[in-house]
């Protein structure tokens, strides 16, 4: 048996020359030279990435690239209508006004007021409104107490507001609610676009969940630019978002769930088709995870010392688009300390762990070359491919289970180095293993 007389280390020298000389009993010698290459540890990389891949994983990052495409060119149909029926009320209600039209008191009672006004009616829905001694004849001073939208807070007794075009019936209008939660429970603000659409399976719904209790229901271009999925200023290069702006969003001190709907927005109970949560980690005093739904998938990320107590569309927009993989580069550069797992159908397919960094400080800059191998035993993923860069910044582990011995490192470096995002990494492989 051959044996070195140190543990040796690629840091120090990568490979080694070995001579190996026989003598037999006459005396005659054979001597034969071959070279002992080092690779690097897996083990010892700053920043560690696993990848599972088996058969019912193949087409996982296509279906979830499809799947956010999808979801985007709807929820933008979502924003966009919502948007531009914020400017046709603006505008409309701004000629009503140039032709000195008047409101119309329509109704009045314990649980709020009606007022037409230009082409809409507005239905106010206010624990306390104001007095009207005549509702069948409302003075000027009356109509003005009623129309004044600074006024229209939470904290001043409202929690809901409804518009729809006048001579259309509900529930074909826009909402926007808050419900006030009890206790410790947080309050919940609805928009919800009832208005009937020809698929009638469009987004009409966003919850956000957070403290509303300063809300006001008069900023409707701050309500726009909420749902907006234009990443604000402040978000890192690297997809992962920075301490949460809710941007012009009226009046929050805090958001930490984001629910969006499809199909019929009056219906309690459903289940949203996606959705974002930021949470605090065990023993952490700052919302420092989220996590992303979007159908069957699954992004969850804890980063510590990150606080994302308001979160926005944005939020969810920058981190459904973000490349776990690709973004490893940013995670050694910014020194991020995180873990993030990506899932589908409850199964995880990748694992990232960069909690082996300092954080805020640069790691080692992740080198061009790889090494390429199977894990060996006693690891719980011997077997296992895996690739790790020569400067120890990143190493990858691919368990395609089963499927582990039929791929030889060879094969798995051809794969390894031809991938570009997550679509890739779980493409078909049956021409590798044949």
């Amino acid at each position: 048996m051959l044996s070195l007389k140190s543990q040796p280390d690629a840091e120090i020298k990568d490979d080694y020359v070995v001579t190996v000389i026989t003598t037999d009993p006459g005396g005659k010698q054979f001597s034969k030279t071959f070279t002992i290459d080092v690779l690097e540890d897996p083990s010892e990389a700053k920043v560690q990435v696993k990848v599972s891949y088996d058969i019912a994983a193949q087409g996982a990052g296509a279906e979830y690239q499809t799947a956010l495409t999808t979801f985007t060119t709807e929820y933008t149909a979502f924003v966009d209508k919502v948007s531009t029926f914020f400017q046709d009320v603006d505008v409309d209600m701004d000629a009503a006004s140039a032709q000195q039209q008047a409101p119309v008191l329509r109704s009045i009672e314990a649980s709020g007021y009606s007022f037409s006004f230009g082409s809409y009616i507005f239905d106010i829905y206010d624990s306390s409104p104001p007095t009207i001694v005549d509702p069948s004849n409302p003075t000027e001073q009356e109509m003005a107490s009623l129309l004044d939208v600074s006024s229209w807070t939470v904290d001043n007794g409202m929690y809901r507001v409804g518009i729809l075009e006048d001579g259309v019936g509900a529930p074909r209008e826009f909402m926007i609610e808050v419900s006030t939660g009890f206790g410790p429970e947080p309050d919940t603000l609805k928009l919800i676009d009832g208005r009937p659409t020809e698929s009638g399976t469009d987004i009409d719904k966003v919850i956000f969940t957070g403290d509303f209790s300063n809300f006001s229901f008069d900023d409707f271009e701050g309500l726009t630019h909420a749902l907006s999925i234009q990443y604000s200023d402040d978000h890192g290069e690297n997809g992962m978002p920075a301490e949460g702006e809710m941007g012009e969003m009226p009046g929050p001190s805090e958001v930490t769930k984001i629910e969006i709907f499809k199909g019929n927005g009056y219906i309690q109970g459903l289940t949203p088709v996606a959705e974002l949560t930021s949470s605090k980690s065990k023993g952490s005093l700052n919302y420092d995870s989220l996590s992303l739904t979007l159908g069957e998938f699954t992004l969850d990320i804890v980063e510590e010392g990150e606080n994302l107590d308001v979160i926005s569309a944005a939020d969810f927009f920058d981190l459904a688009n973000m490349d776990i993989l690709a973004d490893v580069d940013d995670f050694l550069m910014e020194g991020i300390k995180a873990t993030a797992t990506f899932s589908k159908s409850n199964v995880t397919l990748i694992e990232v762990d960069s909690t082996a960094l300092t954080d805020g400080v640069a790691g080692p800059q992740k080198s061009a070359e790889f090494d390429v191998g199977t894990i060996a035993s006693p690891s719980l993923l011997a077997g296992a491919k895996y690739a790790t860069d020569t400067n120890d910044a990143v190493a990858f582990s691919f368990d395609f289970g089963n499927m582990n011995a039929s791929i030889s490192d060879e094969e798995f470096e051809t794969y390894f180095i031809n991938i570009e995002d997550i679509e890739d990494v779980f493409d078909d492989i049956s021409q590798l293993i044949a």
